[in-house]
């Protein structure tokens, strides 16, 4: 019997008809496309950089039109790769993709059009828009309209309402509303992410593969980059305050090397690892001439974590789990004591650790500023500390600190310790269903780890997702990355990968015990109640 596929009605004209139609449709994109490259190319007296930038928007739009799913590669490279704003270096390459930057931006950088200022919304926000409205218009027509929301959705649309409550209050105190829809951005593109991870569609496997195998080449070609600028633009001498590029790339190089652990203690993707092992050299010195201290906080306290956790996931490397905290205790040992008093890219780990104990003349006066930061934001929240002081208001400034807004003219807004900001944000209620949401996160990834009947990839995932968050967690203590967007997309991401599984394990198991059940293997008693002893005996 031949299946029905959705052709069983079908004749020969009605091929020929969509055939037609998809000829036609080739043409006219083909004429769209040369009539804005030609247009663009004359707007610009031959400047052919633009035109081709135009023309590979265009494609992009129409690949996410007809096919939303793009979108999910786009967030998962786009996060990893392009940078939020420019870094201006000789070599830079990824920062003039204009993915995260405003419209108003693009056109005035690349059409000179100095007086355009008409729209608000960023590129990357116009592809969501693009995605929803495509999504949504193929499932009124096909009625095939399917959302899930996952086993985080509830804490995590909580705390985002919470976000809107901050925006809403700080708009109606006196807060500005650019600065404030700007803080608000990122948390707003956690959610979004983390919908988009949720309804991937396509087998387990496939899904995670991907995962990792777009994040992984992503992370190793800016490793690349960065280790290019640093030995050759830069001779091997990293700028004082700005490292070599991002300060979140240190969190991007970070999971990187975790990625490659966590596949290698869940022996899966064997041809990956291969890929990352060639790419690693260039990651760790990324990192460390970066000089981000955040970097070793987060990884020292992940690398605890990770052995912990993997030791449950994956019994049977117990043994290797032992024999490497072992050796990476007895390498401190030696890396330590030899780096402590010593400068330079090798010894960057060293100097971080040194720094929380007899800091430098640098780390104090960086440690003396985030303390004063910290007081600050401890006196903005007292003036509201059940719903917060709201979004696009500067903090107060009781304690004197240096002004660094010629650097960043941001900085009293969005501050380096970004725990402390969300809770000043949101308030005390808030700020409770921001920890809700992250402890779920990780309690939703371990029940994954201990499941029985998850698979390799699906545990590789799941402790993947568990130590970025934490990561993330480090980062927006020490280094201003939970107001970050591409950190947040990238979060978001892996947090829907957890979501997502841990709704299949759960669905997989309520199928079984309803299976077991009417077969009789099982009691149909309340969980909370023991069959009685005949019961039993039966």
């Amino acid at each position: 019997m031949i299946p029905n596929i959705g052709y069983t009605n079908k004749t020969a004209d009605d091929f020929y008809k969509i055939q037609r139609r998809r000829q036609i449709t080739v043409i006219l994109w083909a004429i769209f496309l040369s009539a804005a490259f030609t247009g663009v190319l004359i707007r610009l007296n031959g400047n052919v950089i633009v035109p081709v930038g135009v023309m590979l928007g265009l494609i992009l739009v129409g690949l996410i039109w007809q096919f939303p799913r793009t979108l999910y590669f786009v967030m998962l490279a786009g996060s990893c790769l392009v940078e939020t704003y420019p870094l201006k270096f000789k070599d830079s390459v990824t920062d003039a993709i204009p993915l995260f930057w405003d419209v108003n931006t693009v056109v005035q950088t690349y059409l000179k059009l100095t007086n355009f200022h008409g729209v608000a919304f960023s590129f990357f926000e116009i592809l969501l828009i693009l995605a929803g409205v495509s999504w949504l218009i193929r499932g009124v027509f096909n009625h095939t309209i399917t959302a899930r929301g996952g086993t985080l959705l509830i804490p995590i649309v909580l705390y985002v309402c919470f976000v809107f409550v901050g925006l809403i209050n700080g708009l109606a105190t006196g807060g500005k509303f650019n600065i404030a829809l700007f803080e608000v951005r990122a948390q707003v593109y956690f959610l979004l992410a983390y919908l988009m991870a949720v309804n991937m569609s396509g087998e387990e496997h496939r899904r995670i593969s991907t995962l990792f195998w777009i994040s992984a080449i992503a992370i190793g070609l800016k490793g690349i980059l960065a280790s290019f600028r640093f030995v050759f633009t830069l001779k091997g001498v990293t700028i004082p305050e700005i490292g070599i590029g991002a300060h979140e790339e240190s969190f991007f190089f970070n999971c990187f090397v975790f990625e490659l652990i966590v596949l290698k203690l869940a022996d899966v993707e064997p041809k990956l690892r291969r890929l990352m092992i060639i790419m690693l050299p260039f990651v760790v010195l990324a990192n460390l001439a970066n000089e981000r201290r955040a970097a070793t906080a987060a990884m020292v306290l992940a690398m605890l974590i990770m052995f912990v956790l993997a030791a449950v996931a994956f019994p049977k490397r117990r043994k290797a789990i032992a024999i490497t905290t072992i050796i990476i205790a007895a390498v401190a040992a030696v890396y330590l004591p030899l780096y402590w008093n010593k400068t330079g890219t090798l010894a960057q780990p060293a100097r971080a650790i040194k720094s929380q104990f007899s800091p430098d003349e640098r780390d104090q006066s960086s440690n003396e500023y985030r303390d004063a930061e910290n007081a600050n934001l401890m006196e903005t929240l007292k003036t509201s500390p059940i719903i917060g002081y709201g979004y696009g208001k500067a903090i107060l400034l009781d304690t004197p600190m240096v002004d660094l807004t010629d650097i960043d003219p941001l900085i009293h807004y969005m501050t380096h310790n970004q725990i402390l900001w969300v809770w000043m944000r949101v308030g005390t209620i808030g700020f409770f269903c921001f920890w809700v949401m992250i402890t779920s996160l990780i309690m939703q990834g371990c029940q994954i780890l201990k499941n029985p009947n998850a698979t390799p990839e699906a545990k590789a995932a799941a402790l993947a997702g568990i130590l970025i968050i934490v990561m993330q967690m480090v980062f927006g203590l020490l280094d201003l990355q939970i107001s970050n967007v591409r950190n947040m997309l990238f979060c978001g991401l892996w947090a829907g990968a957890i979501g997502m599984f841990r709704l299949q394990y759960s669905e997989a198991a309520d199928l079984e015990a309803e299976v077991l059940s009417s077969s009789g293997r099982i009691s149909n008693a309340p969980r909370w109640k023991l069959p009685a002893p005949e019961q039993q005996q039966s």
